[in-house]
């Protein structure tokens, strides 16, 4: 079962895969290049890769469901930077293809051929019903996360001292509540000491 994450990053990949899909028919190929950049850096490496490792350190279904999804989203965006980066991602695409068939996520590869520069491009996928949601959802997420770095940064809170925190989620309690976890993890939060309430009186 994927994780809010685990969808999020799927969902915005798809989102990714159309848009660079759109821009080559175009022949946009700048904006291309720079829409991959930022998804690559911004919300691969920045975002989820720090939240799986929470999701691997789990074991388990999370851990295996967490690799899968790392390897098929490494895997396409590989193959969309080909163009752009053809010698770095040819090497990279190699080591991922030999470590995945090397795994217990081999099926995952099963299909892929020697080399990256005859793997096929990512075909576009009518988008579907949960992305938007789940894109919607995690955004909150990143909001929150963004506010209390920005205010550690303000007052120069160093990076290794984890806080307390109290949060008003209002109609999306839940939400914030099931991810407890991970806010508290990306934003340096004491998870013992973070409070969530519906509401709060005003200070």
């Amino acid at each position: 079962v994927w994780s809010m994450a685990d969808g999020w990053i799927w969902a915005r990949l798809q989102g990714l895969v159309r848009d660079v899909e759109r821009l080559f028919q175009n022949h946009q190929y700048g904006e291309a290049g720079r829409q991959l950049y930022e998804f690559f850096w911004s919300e691969f490496a920045d975002w989820y890769l720090e939240i799986a490792k929470n999701q691997m350190a789990a074991g388990g279904d999370r851990a295996y469901y967490t690799a899968s999804t790392l390897v098929r989203v490494l895997d396409i965006s590989l193959r969309m930077l080909h163009p752009f980066i053809p010698f770095i991602t040819e090497e990279l695409w190699g080591h991922l293809r030999r470590a995945v068939l090397d795994s217990p996520l081999a099926a995952e590869a099963a299909d892929w051929p020697e080399a990256l520069i005859i793997a096929k491009w990512p075909i576009p996928r009518v988008e579907e019903s949960w992305e938007t949601q789940r894109v919607a959802d995690f955004s909150l997420i990143q909001e929150l996360v963004r506010t209390v770095r920005n205010l550690r940064a303000e007052k120069n809170v160093p990076p290794s001292r984890l806080l307390p925190a109290i949060i008003s989620g209002g109609e999306r309690i839940e939400l914030v509540r099931d991810q407890k976890a991970t806010l508290a993890s990306l934003a340096q939060l004491d998870l013992g000491q973070l409070e969530l309430h519906d509401t709060l009186a005003e200070k």
